[in-house]
């Protein structure tokens, strides 16, 4: 046997007649366990986890004080408690313990029932959990579609109305336009697409801005124009 001597949080510690074999963090696990609890329950949904001491088990909650879920600290296969969160199957027995698709928590008891899955039930599980995903993937999808389609309408509407500016002999204003409305409309076929008016500035003497816009109406330009405020003089 070998002795060990370390410090615990600035408090020598002194181990004699310790196995070879024996580790330190094997050691704190089982000062560790003599105090918070010799058994861990958890919860089968959050994963909340917390240790029990086996004369204090007719304590443990049945349900998951964070989220509800059911809480799991015997095994249903042989009834043995978990000394390991962390762990997949049970230590004693090899069972699983935290597959979704065959566990039924026996409210007041903690034991996981394990029965036959059916395909159906399979179905219904994935159904509901796929549900949330598949309206957070789309609506992400939607965001950057709308994102990526938004800058081509933008570069589409400053082109056209660099275009204008040129045919009319004046000059295009921060080489930019600017977003003024966006509406649902019906185009000549009554398909349902958007209708989005840009604005932007222009200058005739070069000491003055004036205001110009451009409509598109899904990918085709319906109208661009420049609003003259006067007359110019021959």
């Amino acid at each position: 046997m070998a002795e060990i001597a370390f410090l615990l949080n600035g408090t020598p510690v002194h181990l004699s007649e310790a196995p070879p074999t024996r580790t330190l963090l094997d050691w704190l696990r089982e000062e560790r366990r003599k105090v918070l609890g010799d058994w861990v329950a958890f919860c089968l949904d959050c994963g909340a986890a917390r240790r029990w001491f086996e004369e204090l088990e007719a304590e443990l909650p049945a349900a998951c004080p964070q989220c509800g879920g059911p809480m799991l600290h015997r095994c249903g296969a042989c009834g043995s408690p978990f000394s390991s969160v962390f762990a997949v199957d049970c230590e004693a027995c090899g069972a699983g313990r935290r597959d979704r698709w065959q566990r039924k928590a026996r409210q007041g008891t903690g034991l996981c029932v394990v029965p036959a899955a059916t395909p159906s039930a399979r179905i219904g599980y994935l159904a509901s959990r796929m549900s949330w995903e598949l309206v957070l993937t789309v609506l992400l999808v939607g965001i950057g579609w709308f994102w990526w389609d938004s800058l081509n309408k933008r570069e589409l509407a400053v082109r056209v109305a660099r275009i204008v500016c040129q045919k009319a002999d004046v000059q295009l204003l921060d080489e930019t336009v600017a977003m003024r409305r966006l509406r649902i409309a019906r185009d000549e076929n009554q398909r349902v697409c958007l209708l989005r008016e840009f604005g932007f500035e222009y200058s005739d003497t070069g000491d003055n801005r004036l205001p110009g816009y451009v409509y598109l109406m899904g990918d085709r330009v319906v109208d661009a124009n420049l609003v003259i405020p006067y007359a110019k003089e021959a």
